[in-house]
């Protein structure tokens, strides 16, 4: 599947950026000043028609604070709903430009979910040897220096990165669990090396993370690769 271009919609590179910068909230940002004074007018209306609260008292204020909450939540919700609708259907429905816009936005999401399920595949199919070359090539390009020594005898280091960091890969098709990570510790202290990554297809169980917080290992999942292709692609 090819990556669309603005060019293909009749669009230039400069008007997709400047309209990605425009689809903010086009009455205001929800929290700059401007909101807050109109929220907080607002609740100071709605406070002065409450029954037995005189008008400027430490208990009117008080209400009028106690409005502002879901005063806040259905102007921001409502203005960012009208602002949706404008940038989404008004302006496409009337606009050449931007009706082509929506539909390079689509093609483009359409895209990267293709890229992203693509990819994802082709990690979680990988052998364990397989997943090591494939995950040294792919730290190469990106200009690291990689040497594979997985394998029989390869105590628990698949790659060496860097001449300092040692990475061990897990191809299985389940999450990784804690006894994989204090594998990996083990393998760094006998070897002294003091960087270390986790490399997993499938992700990491939660045990994996709680045991991560007492140290300093680099975990890194299909969607880390996915991502370092994409960089790859996109320069």
């Amino acid at each position: 599947m090819k990556e669309p271009k603005p060019k293909d919609f009749n669009l230039t590179p400069e008007f997709v950026e400047q309209s990605a910068n425009n689809d903010e909230n086009i009455f205001f940002k929800t929290y700059d000043k401007t909101f807050w004074l109109i929220v907080f007018a607002i609740a100071l209306f709605l406070g002065s028609g409450t029954e037995d609260v005189e008008l400027w008292t430490l208990e009117y204020f008080i209400v009028s604070i106690f409005i502002m909450l879901p005063v806040g939540l259905f102007l921001g919700v409502g203005s960012h709903l009208l602002s949706d609708f404008y940038n989404e259907i008004l302006l496409p429905l009337f606009n050449k430009k931007y009706s082509n816009l929506k539909k390079y936005k689509k093609k483009l999401k359409e895209y990267e979910t293709w890229f992203f399920r693509t990819q994802l595949d082709f990690w979680r199919s990988l052998s364990g040897r397989q997943f090591e070359i494939e995950l040294a090539s792919l730290l190469k390009k990106h200009g690291h220096t990689v040497k594979v020594v997985g394998g029989a005898g390869d105590k628990g280091i698949d790659i060496i990165l860097d001449n300092n960091t040692a990475v061990q890969c897990k191809a299985y098709k389940s999450k990784v669990g804690p006894a994989a990570i204090r594998d990996l510790i083990g393998s760094m202290q006998n070897a002294n090396y003091e960087q270390g990554i986790l490399a997993s297809v499938n992700g990491f169980s939660k045990g994996v993370y709680e045991y991560n917080k007492k140290n300093n290992i680099e975990l890194l999942d299909a969607s880390h690769y996915i991502q370092m292709q994409k960089e790859l692609s996109d320069g």
